[in-house]
């Protein structure tokens, strides 16, 4: 499910994409992204993976395929998550991504993500 986030210095959206609800989501994340998208130009997204147990390269790389058409418009990703292997996937896929910067942050690190994503990292 989406969840928008206005930020002062720019656009960014805050997504949340939740293992038990996979496919079913996708439409809607890739409506709220293009939106954004249409209202602002460049849109910075914070990406929350909750539940996620295991999920292979592929799998990974399938669940972020919404963000794909659309990487000219999002220069910066932050995954935000609280799985180790989610950071693993998230560096390898950095071919993915082309020149969109990409970051992941554990949970306990949203507040640094947010920070990061939206330019105003310390």
């Amino acid at each position: 499910m989406t969840q928008p986030g206005k930020d002062p210095s720019g656009a960014v959206l805050e997504l949340t994409v939740r293992e038990n609800l996979l496919g079913r989501e996708d439409p809607k994340l890739e409506e709220a992204l293009r939106s954004a998208i249409q209202a602002s130009g460049k849109v910075r997204v914070l990406l929350r993976m909750e539940g996620f147990r295991h999920l292979d390269p592929e799998g990974m790389l399938q669940q972020l395929s919404f963000l794909k058409p659309h990487l000219s418009d999002i220069p910066r990703v932050a995954v935000v998550g609280n799985r180790v292997w989610i950071k693993s996937w998230v560096q390898m896929a950095g071919v993915f991504f082309g020149s969109t910067e990409v970051r992941y942050f554990d949970m306990k690190e949203a507040k640094d993500a947010r920070q990061w994503v939206a330019g105003r990292e310390g």
